[in-house]
């Protein structure tokens, strides 16, 4: 899982510490990067800079589709297929462009080292859906920690 930002140029991020990893090509319009400490992000150059410089959420998944239509569901929003991917766009209420799915072929085998939050009436629909309880609240949290049917950790806020 990573996110997808807006730069000017590169140089701007490597001055902050970031590498880059894949370089733009063909008709890739993006670079892979890494921040200081490994974690990768895609870097789309513009001439303009938006004032939200954070694109979306790209997340790396053994099922692209069926991942994409599951978190359609929690979010109430159509899918929308791209050449081999699928996106959530125009989610009521959050702050990115779009949530992306993408099939990748190894799979996921460490805890994601960022991940999203939702709010929602209850958590049941949600395990009823597939979500798994990692955590219920007590002690220090409020929240419900769950991860969806892939493994992708999350925190669900209770209205």
């Amino acid at each position: 899982m990573h996110f997808d930002i807006y730069a000017r140029e590169l140089a701007d991020l490597e001055a902050l510490g970031a590498t880059i990893l894949v370089p733009q090509h063909g008709t890739r319009t993006w670079t892979v990067m890494a921040d200081p400490e490994g974690g990768e992000f895609d870097a789309f150059l513009r001439s303009e800079v938006p004032a939200e410089r954070l694109h979306g959420l790209e997340v790396d998944c053994a099922d692209a589709e069926a991942q994409a239509r599951w978190w359609a569901g929690v979010y109430g929003v159509g899918v929308t297929e791209y050449d081999g991917w699928y996106a959530l766009e125009g989610v009521p209420g959050m702050p990115i462009l779009s949530m992306d799915f993408a099939a990748v072929p190894e799979p996921k085998t460490v805890k994601n080292r960022i991940h999203w939050d939702v709010t929602v009436a209850s958590v049941s629909p949600l395990v009823e859906a597939g979500a798994t309880v990692l955590r219920e609240p007590g002690g220090d949290i409020r929240w419900h920690v769950l991860a969806d049917p892939e493994g992708n950790e999350f925190c669900a806020f209770t209205e």
